[in-house]
């Protein structure tokens, strides 16, 4: 997965590493963490830290989406978050027919 962020911290260490690999910040199968107190509390004996850029006005988990056959003009919505899966969809058909 690739993940966008939009907080200033995260976008420049994006910048100085390139893309990152990361899993969700939650056990699998429990509730989404949509804030660094709730990753330190399920996680924190098992980090050497938490990257922090203040707090996020976010309140629902990202939306995940799998583009493994994306060259085929297929993606799945694998969880729908902040931006609702009708407004990936609008996007991925908007750009798939200005490439074609």
């Amino acid at each position: 997965m690739i993940r966008v962020p939009d907080h200033t911290v995260t976008a420049h260490l994006c910048n100085m590493t390139g893309p990152l690999a990361i899993t969700s910040a939650n056990p699998s199968g429990e509730p989404d963490s949509t804030h660094h107190d709730m990753v330190i509390t399920r996680l924190g004996h098992k980090l050497n830290g938490v990257l922090c850029d203040g707090e996020s006005n976010e309140v629902v988990a990202s939306t995940v989406v799998n583009c493994l056959k994306i060259d085929e003009g297929i993606i799945t919505i694998i969880r729908e978050g902040c931006v609702p899966a009708v407004k990936v969809r609008q996007i991925f058909e908007k750009v798939k027919t200005s490439v074609a």
